[in-house]
């Protein structure tokens, strides 16, 4: 009887070591991403500097923003209860810059 006690604590033992804690679903920095973006500067050289502007996309922003309003419709997403949803602004200037640099995705995310 005490070994089939044992075996019952041990088995309680691994079975507690084994879980694992859960995780959250997103970075904690990432969630602090209005601050941290590209975003704010972006708007900042738009309304400061459009050679840079136009550097940074590779169009100025009356073409950029005739671009966006076409795409709208096709790259908005609904926000969830999870989390808002990205912008269609923010898709567009991902993609630009995607195209733009030649760089990965795994870089553009920082």
């Amino acid at each position: 009887m005490l070994h089939v006690h044992t075996r019952h604590r041990v088995r309680a033992l691994l079975g507690s070591m084994n879980r694992v804690g859960r995780s959250s679903w997103t970075k904690n920095w990432l969630l602090q991403c209005d601050q941290y973006s590209h975003m704010p500067l972006l708007r900042e050289i738009r309304e400061n500097n459009p050679d840079d502007f136009r550097n940074f996309l590779r169009m100025t922003d009356p073409v950029f923003h005739r671009l966006l309003a076409l795409l709208t419709p096709y790259i908005s997403r609904q926000d969830t209860c999870m989390r808002q949803a990205i912008t269609p602004e923010q898709r567009l200037v991902a993609t630009l810059r995607y195209l733009v640099t030649g760089r990965s995705l795994q870089d553009l995310k920082f």
